[in-house]
């Protein structure tokens, strides 16, 4: 639930306590009075229906307003199924996932003990399918896309709700050992990939009410060991000599976050402070976040954005659990609550001077 969400609860469970409170102890103020020598005539009369249940619409806002703010806090309800008798995914996430394959990527260190390569590999997997050991519940019902960049950035997968054959895609993921193919063209990796979910999207939105698939966003998830270095033999290559901050700029203007995660160990040293400021400030444009290892595991990076990018699908074993959207219900709710207070202010506790 994002922060706006959260406040906008909280002010109207004030509100709602206010109403509540005022309800209760709403006086009858407002009855027509007069002076009077002789009370013996209104013996036995008591407060009119009216004056004792004018609080009434109050009591009635205050339930519409503590409805709503249940309703911001997008509640849902999960339901276990077989992975066998899973519906067809009709939304989800559009996510495209851009590896770098330089040849540094084969170096050891920066990830463990293993190639950086193959540690991402094992991490991904872990994204895409879930892990209850870390805390990453999979993707299952997500378009993901794959691309490769090191000198130029190369479309592995389009994308897909087949995951097992994205899997094998990234599986077979090698680095570059081509000098010729040297560079890291981060820039025009994201600018490719921002292309093509516009792309997509456009498609979908020609389909009509036929689209068998809603996009309900879209994120890049970048991860390199470097800085964003174009091959010097590409500087008047158009796309390839992109830099990262117009990339970025085209991809607000496609509503794309971009995470960028960095497995250097050396981004972290004060020389870098510059870069990461910049990253930082690139990324937070488009409304993600820039990553660097050395402060948190590549385990919990992906976790973190696991979490901030939800669907509707957690994967546990040979189970997904589908959690469905009920705010409908409780906005539906606040809505009759609320019209049914009008109406009654309005109808029968109207008050004339």
């Amino acid at each position: 639930m994002s922060t706006w969400g959260v406040s906008t609860s909280v002010v109207l469970l004030f509100l709602t306590l206010f109403l509540l409170r005022r309800s209760l102890s709403f006086p009858c103020e407002r009855v027509p009075h007069g002076k009077v020598s002789d009370l013996r005539f209104f013996a036995g009369h008591g407060k009119s229906w009216r004056c004792r249940f004018q609080a009434f619409p109050y009591l009635l806002y205050g339930i519409s307003l503590f409805l709503l703010a249940i309703a911001l806090t997008d509640p849902r309800l999960d339901r276990p199924l077989e992975v066998g008798n899973l519906p067809y995914p009709s939304q989800g996430v559009a996510i495209y996932l851009l590896l770098d394959i330089s040849g540094s990527m084969a170096e050891r260190g920066g990830l463990g003990e293993e190639r950086k390569i193959d540690r991402l590999k094992e991490v991904t997997r872990k994204f895409l399918f879930g892990d209850p050991a870390h805390g990453m519940k999979g993707r299952y019902g997500d378009m993901v896309g794959l691309l490769g960049f090191a000198r130029t950035a190369h479309l592995l997968s389009p994308l897909t709700l087949d995951h097992r054959f994205l899997l094998r895609k990234i599986e077979a993921l090698e680095p570059l050992r081509d000098p010729n193919q040297g560079g890291t063209v981060l820039g025009y990796a994201i600018y490719k990939a921002v292309q093509l979910i516009a792309a997509t999207r456009h498609f979908i939105a020609n389909l009509g009410k036929k689209a068998p698939y809603t996009m309900e966003s879209a994120i890049l998830i970048a991860i390199t060991d470097g800085l964003h270095d174009p091959n010097p033999l590409d500087k008047e290559n158009r796309l390839r000599s992109m830099g990262v901050e117009e990339a970025c700029r085209r991809a607000v203007e496609e509503g794309v976050r971009i995470y960028l995660i960095n497995v250097d160990p050396r981004a972290s040293e004060e020389s870098f402070a510059p870069y990461r400021r910049e990253m930082d400030r690139l990324t937070a444009m488009t409304k993600g976040r820039f990553y660097l290892t050395t402060t948190m595991s590549l385990e919990s990076i992906y976790r973190e954005i696991d979490r901030l990018e939800k669907n509707s699908y957690v994967v546990r074993g040979e189970r997904v659990i589908v959690s469905q959207h009920v705010y409908r219900g409780w906005l539906l709710a606040a809505l009759f609550f609320l019209m049914m207070a009008f109406s009654l202010q309005v109808l029968w506790f109207r008050e004339v001077p």
